[in-house]
């Protein structure tokens, strides 16, 4: 019985694993993933990585993942994504043994109805990397409370998931580093040193990571990081947490949230009350899980729950502290890697919920409600048009259209993910009909001389990143252009007599 009920779960696993990656569009994030993806030869991936300077270059193992995944399965949108399938699947067999030595045996599916998971995983970028490396991170720190250290195989696991948690971000030196932290101090406790077995796995994963550690110095040396185009502040840690306990299938969509947030914190909590039922009833169920605790920690395995809580809670203390001394905004997704950890918490606060509140009916409806609102909220993410990522496919097809009919096209948002939906980018001043020229923030020069043809349609798109000195605005304005149509991510724009007609 215990077999099949087995077989069942990781069917269950496999097929939801399988839902998770997408055919939409991709936004510009992951189109970045893509150019490093398609890089025809591995040297040329190498060199693109050594002298580019964005954020891609700190996920080396990541990009180098993903370039050879293209090699088998494409370039096409799904096709990428479904790399994360693999990872999603070896982040719950990590949780599934950590499960059994925790006596969870329902910890893979905890991890499973994440929304987080369900976001990240749909997406062309490193993030499922993270979350799975994190997971062996996670098993190998409870073998080895469990173990108190012997045998080797919680070091295999321990270094195995450091690595390629490192590997696929920078930040993924974070939990890792707290999770090292917790095994020191047992030792410290337990008077001993690691054994010979571990000297293999443990010397052999500390060369790679202070190889990996090397490399990402000196990426740093030379300037290489994210976009800061927010101030670290309370906003990061709200959204953050917001995405990491699955509010975010529930509330409104990620882009309406990013543009109220530039609004200020009065337009971000006025967005967020149209969706307060939801919002508040998942957030009274985590406050009632916790009552339990009120009795104090006495747990069977309270010393593994206990350093599952430390990387858990103390990762973001640690990345927020790091973020605010030098200035760079953080979000839900740079704290992938401790997904894990949080989900290993939160099926242990159900499982003790379960376990000690005397009211049955109370102590079942809890839990099943908890698992039932974070499925929703996944599903939500995955299927409902509300939280589309950014449509660079349907306006790059407008745009096509538009040339095709003779008009000019106005661009003022990402040009690598236009090219990758076929935009071909005429040079500067163009004469002739038929053109998509690119309108960024930098033009030094009046819009009018850039095209002297008035554009038959003008898409913008996150005005703060692609038009932030307000020049197109301000054009758009005193040209009385009028918002055609609007899909996530774009605005499109046309003059009053409009020749081109919106899309169905």
């Amino acid at each position: 019985m215990i077999r099949w009920k087995v077989m069942a779960g990781l069917l269950g696993i496999l097929v939801l694993a399988g839902l998770m990656p997408s055919g939409e569009s991709l936004w510009f994030d992951e189109t970045i993933t893509q150019g490093c993806a398609s890089e025809p030869t591995f040297h040329a991936l190498k060199t693109r990585l050594l002298t580019v300077n964005s954020s891609e270059t700190q996920m080396p193992l990541g990009m180098l993942a993903f370039w050879a995944w293209e090699k088998l399965a494409g370039s096409s949108e799904w096709g990428l994504r479904s790399l994360n399938i693999l990872w999603t699947l070896l982040a719950a067999g990590a949780l599934f043994l950590a499960g059994r030595r925790l006596k969870l045996p329902a910890l893979p599916f905890w991890l499973i109805i994440q929304p987080f998971l369900w976001y990240y995983a749909n997406e062309v970028r490193p993030y499922a990397m993270q979350i799975a490396g994190a997971a062996w991170v996670l098993y190998g720190l409870v073998a080895c409370v469990e173990t108190q250290g012997r045998g080797r195989g919680w070091a295999w696991a321990f270094m195995g998931g450091s690595v390629l948690v490192t590997g696929a971000s920078l930040l993924g030196a974070i939990p890792v580093a707290m999770a090292a932290i917790s095994i020191v101090a047992l030792f410290w406790l337990w008077k001993c040193w690691p054994s010979r077995q571990t000297w293999l796995p443990l010397g052999l994963g500390g060369l790679l990571l202070l190889l990996l550690g090397v490399y990402d110095v000196a990426t740093l040396l030379r300037g290489a990081g994210g976009a800061r185009m927010w101030e670290t502040g309370l906003i990061n840690v709200g959204f953050s947490a917001y995405e990491l306990l699955g509010f975010i299938g529930l509330g409104p969509p990620r882009l309406e949230i990013r543009e109220a947030a530039r609004q200020g914190m009065p337009a971000l909590l006025a967005l967020l009350k149209t969706a307060a039922p939801g919002i508040s009833l998942l957030a009274l169920l985590y406050f009632l899980l916790l009552l339990p605790l009120k009795n104090g920690l006495h747990h069977t395995r309270k010393p593994a729950m206990l350093c599952i809580g430390w990387v858990a809670l103390g990762s973001p203390v640690l990345l927020f502290v790091a973020a605010k001394i030098v200035a760079w905004p953080f979000w839900g997704r740079h704290l992938a890697p401790v997904l894990p950890f949080s989900a290993c918490l939160i099926a242990w606060l159900a499982s003790r919920f379960y376990n000690e509140v005397r009211s049955r009916p109370l102590a079942v409806l809890v839990p099943t409600l908890l698992a039932a609102l974070l499925m929703t909220s996944a599903l939500t993410l995955r299927f409902s048009a509300r939280h589309r990522k950014d449509d660079y496919r349907k306006a790059s097809a407008l745009a096509l259209q538009a040339i095709k009919q003779g008009g000019n096209v106005w661009w003022s948002a990402d040009l690598l993910s236009a090219r990758y939906y076929g935009i071909t980018f005429n040079p500067a001043t163009p004469a002739a009909a038929g053109c998509v020229v690119a309108i960024t923030s930098s033009d030094p020069v009046p819009l009018e001389t850039i095209s002297p043809r008035a554009p038959a349609l003008v898409f913008t798109s996150k005005p703060d990143l692609f038009d932030s000195a307000g020049a197109l605005k301000h054009w758009l304005a005193t040209s009385r252009y009028r918002i055609l149509q609007t899909f996530p991510g774009f605005t499109v724009w046309a003059p009053p007599a409009t020749l081109v007609p919106p899309a169905s």
